[in-house]
């Protein structure tokens, strides 16, 4: 049985995690992938414990969210 996605809780992940970037392209493909898959979860959550552990810049997290999309 798959967990229910709640998509506003999600939608926040994705703006807090994409807040600081340059192109907001990459908060809509990753808003796109989150209603076809759980994939947009995983990856904002491991964008999200990289800027809070390890405090990496905005184009570090963008380069690495290109690079999985």
């Amino acid at each position: 049985m798959q967990a229910r996605i709640d998509y506003e809780t999600l939608d926040r992940l994705i703006d807090s995690v994409t807040r600081d970037f340059s192109r907001k392209a990459i908060s809509s493909r990753l808003e796109t992938l989150a209603r076809m898959s759980r994939n947009a979860t995983t990856i904002c959550d491991h964008i999200f414990a990289e800027q809070t552990k390890h405090n990496i810049k905005a184009s570090t997290a963008q380069s690495k969210i290109k690079s999985k999309l």
